[in-house]
């Protein structure tokens, strides 16, 4: 038997975001809605924090909750 969760998965829509960056260095704040197969709905933060590095964005670390 197959879990829908695995075939539906969780959706996930931005509702807006902060970007604080400074020589090489960000910190991203993004709010979002979200739905899973389920149907449970949440609103909820991401935090993201980038390094660049060699012509590109990194991701050193990321936190969420609901």
């Amino acid at each position: 038997m197959k879990d829908s969760y695995y075939d539906k998965g969780f959706e996930e829509f931005e509702l807006g975001k902060v970007i604080n960056e400074y020589n090489g260095i960000a910190n991203v704040f993004q709010s979002f809605y979200g739905k899973d197969s389920e149907g449970a709905e949440e609103k909820g933060i991401n935090s993201y924090q980038l390094v660049y590095f060699k012509n590109r964005w990194w991701i050193a670390n990321m936190v969420w909750t609901f």
